[in-house]
């Protein structure tokens, strides 16, 4: 019976009808780019560079993918008749059962790590962080950083939803027709609203340095919700094509396809540069719109790439389907709370790399994957299985 339990924990449903590998490897890619910029911080500074040549963006290679997907369930919905207000608020009550129980627990499991190990780093405003809205008009605090972009989708999915429902109820718009028209408006507010950013830092003469411009960009341009919405529209507009204009995205031959995807590549890693002590134009404002493009173009191939699973297969899409739970846990409680504060007792300062880094790296992934595992089949699947 222990034996059959502890099966039924770990059951990993690879082979759903509904899942497609292209995506599930594009995921793939995003959480491993994710992981690998995290983990570098254990490693010798003389490693550090060999992998940041290889790395991308992931977050936004996460943007774009959900604005895909959500931008096709609500395509579907719309489409089907699905307009009321009790649509909608059935809508979110399926997207908050996917993404906010796991988020929820780990955020409460730090906030009360964090109130009997160190209290004094206790965040005044830690109810913000339940209602993400922490870094809506404010940059991101350091407290849980990288909880900055589940509020990006979080906001994503009150704010574009509730303009197409109202928009379609006030007008009387074809889903066809009003979907475009979101896509085109909250894309362009976002990309004008970063540019506005931008000029006002550059005008601000408090600011003394690019290395100063940069932090302060950073916080109140790159990490904040309202600024960096167009990533998922660029994902949207991907559903939109797939679903109004499937000739067309099916038009292009697989060589063609192909091409796309590997073009994208290109531009992904082209538009890799090294802005630690700069932030430009192209840093606020372009490259954003840049890779979130780089993304979509990859998606006709994607959307349509389905291999037979094998080993490699099913590794990669192992590593997609607990992808969520990596993000939520990999660097506040698998690198700070489990390995620096608690093996290493580092309470104060960076991280000390130690003599032996590398079987850091390697427990720092362990663990990552091992406890990721254990929140997707306790708590996400359960609270999936609760949406049917």
């Amino acid at each position: 019976m222990f034996k059959n339990s502890l099966r039924e924990i770990f059951k990993m449903d690879h082979n759903a009808s509904n899942r497609i590998f292209g995506l599930d490897f594009l995921r793939f890619v995003a959480i491993t780019m994710v992981i690998l910029g995290h983990g570098t911080v254990v490693l010798p500074p003389a490693l550090k560079p060999a992998i940041q040549r290889y790395m991308l963006d992931g977050v936004a290679i996460f943007f774009v993918l959900s604005g895909f997907l959500i931008g096709g369930i609500l395509i579907r919905q719309l489409e089907k008749g699905n307009k009321s207000w009790s649509d909608l608020v059935y809508f979110w009550k399926r997207r908050w059962l996917r993404t906010i129980p796991a988020y929820f627990f780990v955020l409460t499991a730090i906030l009360v790590y964090t109130l009997i190990v160190m209290p004094e780093r206790f965040p005044d405003q830690w109810y913000q962080f339940y209602l993400f809205c922490q870094n809506l008009l404010h940059p991101r605090p350091e407290f849980y950083g990288e909880a900055w972009s589940l509020s990006v989708e979080e906001w994503f999915y009150l704010i574009v939803p509730s303009l197409l429902f109202g928009g379609i109820a006030l007008f009387k718009a074809k889903p066809k027709h009003m979907v475009l028209a979101v896509i085109f408006i909250v894309t362009a507010a976002a990309i004008t609203y970063r540019y506005l950013l931008f000029e006002q830092l550059i005008h601000d003469e408090s600011i003394g340095s690019f290395k100063e411009l940069k932090k302060i960009g950073d916080g109140l341009i790159t990490y904040r919700i309202l600024p960096r919405l167009d990533a998922l529209m660029f994902g949207v507009m991907g559903a939109y094509l797939l679903h109004y204009f499937p000739a067309v995205w099916r038009l292009w031959k697989l060589p063609v396809r192909f091409l796309l995807f590997v073009t994208g590549w290109i531009i992904l890693y082209s538009v890799k540069r090294d802005n630690a002590v700069d932030f430009v134009l192209y840093d606020a404002v372009w490259s954003h719109v840049i890779k979130a493009g780089a993304v979509l173009i990859m998606l006709p191939f994607l959307s349509l790439f389905v291999l037979r699973p094998n080993w490699i297969t099913r590794f990669i899409t192992f590593i997609s389907l607990i992808s969520y739970s990596m993000y939520l846990v990999n660097w506040k409680v698998v690198l700070i709370m489990i390995m620096k504060n608690g093996i290493y007792q580092q309470f104060e300062g960076p991280w000390t790399v130690t003599a032996h880094w590398g079987m850091d790296y390697c427990l720092f992934w362990g663990i990552t994957i091992v406890l990721s595992y254990l929140i997707y089949n306790l708590i996400e699947v359960p609270f999936m299985h609760l949406r049917k």
